[in-house]
């Protein structure tokens, strides 16, 4: 079987969107795996109409994604039996043609690991909203780094077809919090030998809207915490690696600047006071009012002579 493609669902508003879409497709050398991820939804009930032999479904012993989706992801991966591995999310869409394309990349670079579709960006309804850029027929490593983190290229799982045995090599997607960036740390892994492989004649739909995760930790901003974590392990892996077309140096120094924009603000310096200042705040703060009366009195008392002498009189 050439692939499988993986949709993690725990949302049902826009599955049976996703499914179809994937069911519409030219190729049909595929199977459709749906993991239920102990959804609260009864999302069996929106594959019931189908009757297509293409479509398996699966549901997780426990709730998998909570705080880290892509163990759902790895779990998926156990199942699959495809060469070529698509994570679609539960809320997403393909292209009619998108299968067909990545055959026809896949054939004429069998040695690639990742093969990409381009992006295009819609709201809740499928309006398209954006579109992603034209993308090289092949992009290195650094290129993808580089394009992704100093522009702010959109990204998202289902554009990218990638070889199960290389993602099984690596260990399965890279975990992280919320999965904030375990698509960007994967991908890295996955091209270090052999470049990006990409198509601009298809499209993965991304659909973005309030429910789904990376929406709603950028709208509460509470992203931060994710990306510093993102960032601190992507300079880890420029440490181990040297890039091939992006200046070394340029492309650390837009991590370090991207990774420095992610960290919490330091505490709030109080002005410098006056010694003066300091001392008169600290007779009002801790002594009680007569006391401080009697030092005003004795301060008086031992300036009056320092006084009376500068005018001459004893």
């Amino acid at each position: 079987m050439l692939f499988s493609i993986i949709i993690p669902a725990y949302k049902a508003q826009h599955l049976r969107q996703a499914v179809q879409s994937v069911l519409a497709q030219s190729c049909a050398d595929y199977e459709l795996l749906v993991v239920d991820d102990c959804s609260p939804y009864e999302l069996k009930t929106e594959l019931t109409d189908f009757h297509d032999h293409h479509i398996y479904y699966h549901r997780t012993p426990h709730n998998l994604g909570g705080q880290d989706p892509s163990r759902t992801w790895n779990f998926a991966l156990q199942l699959a039996q495809g060469d070529l591995i698509i994570l679609l999310g539960d809320d997403d869409e393909l292209a009619p043609n998108y299968l067909e394309e990545m055959k026809r990349l896949a054939d004429r670079h069998p040695a690639a690991s990742i093969y990409r579709a381009r992006l295009q960006l819609t709201n809740e309804t499928g309006i398209v909203l954006d579109y992603g850029w034209p993308l090289p027929e092949t992009e290195m490593w650094d290129e993808f780094l580089y394009f992704r983190h100093r522009h702010r290229r959109l990204q998202s799982t289902s554009e990218m077809a990638v070889r199960a045995s290389s993602l099984r090599e690596i260990g399965g997607y890279v975990p992280m919090p919320l999965a904030l960036g375990s698509d960007d740390l994967t991908w890295l892994a996955l091209s270090v030998n052999h470049p990006i492989i990409s198509t601009n004649h298809t499209y993965a739909r991304w659909r973005r809207h309030s429910q789904s995760i990376s929406d709603a930790v950028w709208s509460e901003k509470k992203h931060k915490p994710y990306l510093n974590e993102l960032y601190r392990r992507i300079i880890l892996f420029l440490n181990e690696h040297e890039p091939s077309v992006i200046s070394s140096d340029l492309l650390e120094r837009v991590i370090q600047e991207r990774y420095q924009k992610t960290l919490p603000p330091p505490p709030k310096l109080q002005p410098k006071l006056g010694l003066a200042v300091l001392a008169k705040r600290s007779m009002g703060a801790l002594l009680p009012p007569i006391a401080a009366n009697l030092f005003r009195t004795i301060r008086k008392s031992v300036k009056a002579p320092s006084e009376n002498s500068k005018d001459g009189r004893r």
